[in-house]
């Protein structure tokens, strides 16, 4: 069950202070900002969003003007109309999660959400008619379904007709004409650039994650050792919990031993690691070079094998 979650109009925006944000207007980041990820803050009342997104830190309690930033609901009102939806569970009501984070248009009643993006409509109806020309959708649906395709059904005259049909939506659309939307970044498969722009003329609040951001994909991105991970305030709630560690013993050890799966099928997994050496995923060093470079900080986890 699902019901709508009233929400006031009047939370004033604050990124430097409550005083900062002007009834009724625009929410006004500080100079110079800190920031360097798209937000929420000017959503409502700009075409796109244009402004950017605090980096809040990874623990400890948020300060109150990024609080009154994250209790705003600026980063929820990119999906829909009016209050998003609750849902109830045994008498208890909670924020509706549909996975897409609080700018997916999947918060609100279909009658709510906001219209599809003139690019994304232009992008379907371009790649409906290239699929049509080459294929036959339903035929090879039910062969995708019985398995009977061990690599790409899609050939490669088919997939350069569809990029080529994609960059021609996006320019007309307003693609930013210094960013080359074919280019397939060092050690990744796809063309971040283009799917930047397409979500950024979208209207996602994390586009610039996979392209143009100094934390990027294309750049690499951290998993948060020895460092704050960035957040996006207009996609996720603020986290509030965390786990106590107290009571809890220290590794003494920082090299594991390996699961017995691991040990039973090692020549299996020493292939799979070159291979990911080859593709940059990995890098192969002798055990005294991980010692030098990474000091008291290095760690060897336990090493499992799982079969597909």
């Amino acid at each position: 069950m699902a019901m709508e979650r009233p929400r006031s109009s009047s939370i004033a925006l604050a990124m430097g202070s409550a005083e900062s944000a002007a009834v009724g207007g625009a929410p006004q980041c500080p100079d110079p900002c800190p920031c360097d990820r798209w937000c929420a803050g000017t959503v409502g009342t700009l075409p796109a969003v244009a402004a950017r997104s605090p980096r809040a830190p990874a623990v400890g309690p948020l300060d109150s003007a990024r609080a009154a930033f994250e209790l705003s609901g600026f980063g929820s009102k990119l999906g829909g109309i009016g209050p998003p939806l609750m849902a109830e569970l045994m008498g208890k009501q909670r924020s509706f999660v549909d996975g897409g984070g609080l700018c997916s248009p999947g918060l609100w009643p279909p009658n709510r959400r906001k219209a599809q993006s003139p690019l994304a409509m232009d992008c379907f109806a371009a790649l409906h008619r290239i699929l049509y020309e080459h294929l036959e959708p339903r035929k090879l649906l039910f062969e995708l379904a019985c398995r009977k395709h061990k690599t790409n059904p899609f050939p490669e005259t088919m997939l350069s007709e569809a990029r080529v049909a994609l960059c021609e939506a996006l320019t007309k659309h307003g693609a930013r004409p210094n960013l080359n939307l074919q280019d397939v970044p060092d050690r990744q498969p796809f063309r971040l650039a283009l799917i930047e722009e397409f979500l950024r003329i979208c209207g996602d609040p994390d586009a610039a994650a996979f392209y143009s951001a100094s934390d990027s994909f294309a750049q690499g991105v951290r998993i948060g050792v020895n460092t704050i991970l960035p957040r996006t305030p207009a996609v996720f709630e603020p986290k509030t919990k965390w786990r106590n560690y107290e009571g809890e013993l220290e590794a003494d050890l920082y090299m594991r031993s390996n699961y017995p799966t691991a040990i039973v099928n090692a020549d299996v997994l020493e292939q799979q690691f070159e291979e990911e050496e080859k593709l940059g995923a990995m890098v192969k060093m002798p055990q005294v070079a991980a010692q030098e470079r990474y000091g008291a900080g290095l760690r060897i986890a336990s090493l499992p094998y799982r079969s597909s």
